[in-house]
């Protein structure tokens, strides 16, 4: 009897835990495992620390089996894409070992990002550093008094103008979203405190993407996104900001220059253009010195050579019948023989030997920079932030709130799936053992990003301006600048 009992609960159990997926969800799945290991440019590092691809695959199907079935029992609508890029995000979120912000998983409808988001949540509570101490400035309410010690983690007082002195409030990081309260601890006792979040606004709907303010004192510059700069479709976006940089070195007086990169998802990265023009104008010797240092700072970046990935390439070009595509589909098949010779998949670690010859040279603006970010600034963005730091590191302050964290891992390429067409994007190039990034102390990696040096949500940045800046006139002339990019 107790050996019945024991076999029904064993085929029960077999039955419950049995899954399958149809044949083209199969096929996909497949596809993304080819994508994955031949495209990808951190797989070899998640594998090396413990990733077993065989394994999430496995999962994403019997959480697709099981959501699909579920669906049908209780006659609600569902999509495939849709289910099928959930799950494949969330498995990804979980099991991968090496964090990678730009890993995205596309379907019809929008969009999941392998990393949840994390937010900061804002207090209104200020604190004075004094000895080793943090001492509260401000009365909350009948309990958290002015004059109470904080007894919490200290890496969660930022650096904040308040009631124009430089001081610590209290800002909460979590993933969590619409909280009205966070905890924090005081003297040793726990409470719950109001917050709020940053305001977040959108740069899509600024037509040229760029614009320039000035005042006596100030020069404003704001880049909404990085556009392709050589594009024929973009010449617009170029000659505003070719007349932009020709005022700008009209006026090389200037005490600051402030670049606000705040909501700039990114694009395509054109510094290597851009900062030269800004710092350096038109002196080709001080230009070519600056190059150099970029090319130094680049060294160790990692790259993944594979005909997965060219293969890919060539196809969408293939599709395309302008002439300059031709010319690139040449220049693609060329490059796909050479990598099909080496095996058809390596990594190269870029190695640079600077010129001896070319020696530092400073920047003509010798002014301060202020670039304006928040949490939504990320990629092409933080790269113009990683540059800038190589113009003169200790004249370059970051307002704002830390930056998305989009860089460790960079130029990106979209996988479509044959069957669901979700798409999968996925990173050739890994920047992490660079010293564009290992040396600057501002970046913390991926999902945290470029920590600023004076903290501030939109509400309280222009205040924070005028304080740093000690330029007065920038009230009027960026009025407003809390509700977006002037």
């Amino acid at each position: 009897m107790k050996k019945r009992i024991t076999s029904i609960f064993i085929l029960l159990f077999m039955a419950l835990s049995a899954y399958s997926v149809p044949k083209h969800i199969d096929e996909d799945l497949k596809v993304f495992k080819k994508y994955m290991e031949q495209c990808y440019v951190a797989y070899d590092e998640n594998v090396e620390l413990g990733f077993d691809l065989d394994k999430t695959i496995k999962n994403i199907k019997k959480d697709f089996d099981r959501e699909v079935k579920w669906a049908k029992k209780t006659n609600q609508k569902y999509s495939e894409d849709e289910i099928l890029a959930g799950k494949m995000s969330y498995h990804l979120w979980k099991d991968l070992k090496v964090k990678d912000r730009h890993l995205t998983i596309r379907f019809s409808n929008g969009s999941y990002s392998v990393l949840y988001d994390e937010r900061n949540y804002f207090s209104p509570l200020y604190f004075e550093k004094q000895g080793n101490d943090y001492i509260l400035l401000n009365n909350y309410d009948s309990e958290v008094k002015k004059g109470t010690k904080f007894g919490g983690d200290v890496s969660n007082l930022k650096k904040v103008i308040y009631n124009n002195q430089e001081v610590y409030q209290y800002i909460f990081p979590t993933t969590e979203l619409n909280l009205k309260t966070v905890p924090i601890k005081l003297d040793k006792k726990e409470y719950k405190i109001s917050a709020k979040e940053n305001i977040r606004f959108d740069n899509s709907k600024n037509e040229k993407q760029v614009n320039s303010i000035k005042t006596k004192d100030s020069y404003y510059l704001s880049l909404g996104k990085f556009l392709k700069y050589n594009s024929e479709e973009n010449s617009d976006y170029r000659k505003y900001l070719a007349d932009i940089v020709d005022e700008f070195q009209k006026h090389p007086t200037h005490s600051n220059l402030i670049i606000d990169l705040r909501s700039n998802t990114g694009g395509v990265s054109f510094s290597y253009k851009l900062l030269p023009s800004l710092y350096f104008f038109d002196d080709m010797a001080k230009i070519e010195s600056y190059l150099n240092i970029i090319k130094l700072a680049e060294i160790g970046t990692k790259t993944l050579y594979s005909t997965e990935i060219l293969d890919y390439e060539i196809k969408k070009i293939e599709k395309n019948t302008k002439n300059e595509s031709k010319t690139k589909l040449q220049k693609l098949q060329n490059e796909y023989k050479k990598v099909a010779e080496k095996g058809g998949r390596y990594f190269e670690k870029s190695e640079y030997k600077a010129n001896a010859l070319l020696q530092e040279k400073p920047a003509l603006f010798r002014g301060n920079t202020y670039l304006l970010v928040d949490n939504k600034t990320s990629s092409a963005a933080e790269d113009f932030i990683a540059k800038t730091f190589l113009v003169d590191e200790d004249k370059v302050f970051i307002v704002g709130e830390n930056t998305s964290g989009t860089l460790d891992f960079y130029d990106t390429y979209d996988y479509e799936l044959p069957n669901t067409k979700v798409k999968l994007t996925l990173c050739a190039e890994s920047l992490k053992d660079t010293g564009l990034l290992s040396k600057n102390p501002k970046w913390h990696g991926d999902t945290k990003g470029f920590y600023p040096d004076y903290w501030a949500t939109n509400e309280t940045i222009l205040d924070t301006l005028v304080y740093l800046t000690k330029d007065e006139e920038l009230r009027n002339v960026l009025s407003g600048l809390g509700n977006g990019q002037k």
